[in-house]
């Protein structure tokens, strides 16, 4: 087999095996920036927590979800599986078929200013629930 199809079919094989073993959630700073990150679907609150941190290279976070119009914190715990939050949450995709589920998380790192940011995608989200705590 030719070395170039057999990395595709093994890469092609990768990909179709993360996406039914992970979760995908975009994950939104104040300022507007995004980045998909992905854990699995066994993993707790807490180790999402740890995946997002390692990826933003930043420790002290609060991530929220929106929840029937509420941001709502998430909490940073191993007692939760992801999944099982996404349904108590009632957490729906962000895209449509045929794109693969990614469901939104708003990131808190601590640096919101309000003044800098409002004209920003979804800075308002954050900063609200920023400046209320």
């Amino acid at each position: 087999m030719d070395p170039n199809q057999k990395y595709h079919d093994l890469y092609n094989k990768f990909l179709g095996s993360l996406k039914e073993r992970n979760y995908f959630f975009e994950v939104i700073k104040c300022c507007g920036y995004s980045e998909l990150v992905s854990c699995t679907k066994e993993d707790s609150l807490k180790r999402l927590y740890e995946v997002i941190q390692t990826i933003f290279h930043t420790q002290n976070i609060k991530l929220y979800v929106g929840y029937k119009g509420v941001n709502v914190w998430i909490p940073k715990t191993d007692d939760i599986k992801i999944g099982d939050y996404l349904r108590q949450m009632e957490q729906k995709a962000e895209y449509p078929i045929p794109c693969n589920v990614v469901y939104k998380i708003f990131l808190d790192d601590g640096h919101c200013h309000v003044d800098h940011n409002m004209n920003r995608p979804f800075a308002n989200v954050i900063c609200n629930i920023h400046t209320a705590n």
